[in-house]
């Protein structure tokens, strides 16, 4: 992850502060959230666009259109979820709810732009994707002694010092392949460079500074020299991480499924203490339990900087306690009791369930209460046995932490983002910040 966040600092041969692209103060933050309201109240469904078959390299009688949605209402749930229904959280009803919680937020950050791009030849999709525009933070990708110089001024300076709009494949919620092109057309290059012409239109359109294409196989050399042709450069990013075959679930057949280092740490870490804690699911949760869902979240928003986002609102978790396509997963401690004499909660997972893929997305933690083992390793462990009761066979375990995830059977999988700036100054600045490298006893 730390050649992901230093490559986006490669600019900084000329230190310099401030960034003539990001935020400087709340009228241009006001700017922002006019441009957004204006776009999302005139965009609606928006009409298919056709593209001129000559622009296809061998399309000869055939009949390419351009459908461009701001909202994943206007789409067939069926068919969005032919092409992404098990790539992450953002199958129709993943988008659903993130439509509801950030099309019309209170904050900037939470103000996010929606596009829904697919192409069709003679009627059948040949590319697909979905984008967000929202505020992100410059640092984001910086490292996280950076980004905690960084977060110093913004105490002083407010919450928007350094922040640009960013356009981006995914979200800044999602994560997983969020572009989808058919290969096996002869045509895709052709396609390809149409909706990279599109978003080229889209970035001019929402006013985004930067954007980034994200989730790329990081192999994919043929899909790589496009984007470089088009002006982005490439950088790795964390290495994500996913569980499979782990349906149907005993305690034996899920050892079998792990490397003889991962089956003895999984045997001295996480199973000699799997008696200290229990696992409860929770749907429709009330909002006592929300409240403490979202302190205990927010645990970990602040010790967490490895990647810098804004911190989550609270609709978010509401929405969520209330949709069908959710759970909560809550590991408790048998060994430490709350003020009402129940079980104490060690940790809250917000999980999305896919068809077949069991995605958990935020997590809160208590980092005070003692216990035996690690109660993240055994919520790791539990997220493991959550999906194999619900006959899922692959777990979306996200970036970072890799050395836990591998714990229990988690392979780590190589992701590229492609990212084009229209001024490398947003990045430049950041090199005037130095890095401190801390002493490890």
């Amino acid at each position: 992850s730390k050649a992901f966040k230093n490559q986006l600092a490669v600019f900084s041969s000329q230190p310099a502060v401030g960034s003539p692209g990001s935020y400087r103060d709340q009228s241009s933050v006001s700017s922002w959230q006019s441009s957004v309201s204006s776009q999302q109240s005139s965009a609606g469904s928006l009409q298919p666009e056709r593209i001129n078959e000559q622009e296809i390299k061998s399309g000869t009688g055939t009949k390419t259109e351009l459908f461009h949605y701001s909202s994943i209402r206007d789409i067939s749930p069926v068919e969005w979820n032919s092409i992404f229904g098990d790539k992450g959280s953002f199958d129709y009803n993943g988008l659903r709810l993130l439509e509801e919680t950030f099309k019309n937020g209170i904050k900037p950050e939470n103000q996010w732009g929606f596009d829904y791009l697919l192409i069709r030849k003679n009627k059948k999709i040949v590319a697909a994707t979905f984008l967000t525009t929202t505020i992100m933070k410059d640092d984001m990708l910086a490292s996280a002694e950076i980004s905690e110089q960084v977060e110093e001024i913004r105490n002083l300076s407010g919450p928007y010092y350094k922040t640009s709009r960013v356009l981006m494949t995914g979200s800044m919620l999602t994560e997983g392949e969020h572009l989808f092109i058919d290969k096996s057309d002869p045509d895709w290059p052709g396609v390809t460079a149409i909706m990279l012409e599109k978003i080229n239109e889209l970035q001019e359109l929402n006013k985004a500074e930067i954007v980034i294409l994200r989730d790329i196989d990081f192999n994919d050399e043929q899909t790589g020299e496009m984007m470089l042709e088009n002006g982005y450069f490439k950088t790795k990013m964390p290495d994500k991480f996913i569980a499979t075959g782990i349906s149907p679930f005993t305690e034996t057949d899920f050892m079998k499924t792990l490397s003889a280092n991962s089956k003895k740490n999984f045997k001295k870490e996480i199973l000699r203490h799997e008696n200290n804690y229990s696992m409860e699911i929770i749907k429709n949760a009330d909002n006592n339990f929300i409240e403490k869902c979202i302190s205990l979240y927010k645990n970990v928003k602040t010790r967490n900087l490895e990647i810098n986002t804004f911190t989550l609102p609270d609709e978010f978790f509401k929405n969520v306690a209330k949709d069908p396509s959710w759970e909560i997963l809550v590991t408790l401690s048998k060994e430490n009791m709350n003020e009402e004499g129940n079980e104490k909660i060690m940790s809250v997972i917000f999980s999305h369930i896919g068809t077949d893929t069991y995605n958990p997305m935020v997590i809160g933690m208590d980092y005070e209460t003692q216990c035996q083992g690690s109660p993240y390793r055994q919520s790791l462990y539990n997220v493991m046995k959550r999906a194999s009761q619900l006959g899922k066979t692959k777990v979306n375990l996200g970036f970072s932490a890799g050395t836990e995830k591998k714990k229990v059977g988690a392979k780590a999988v190589e992701y590229a983002a492609y990212v084009y700036a229209s001024d490398n100054f947003i990045f430049e600045s950041l090199g005037n910040y130095t890095v401190t490298k801390k002493h490890i006893p």
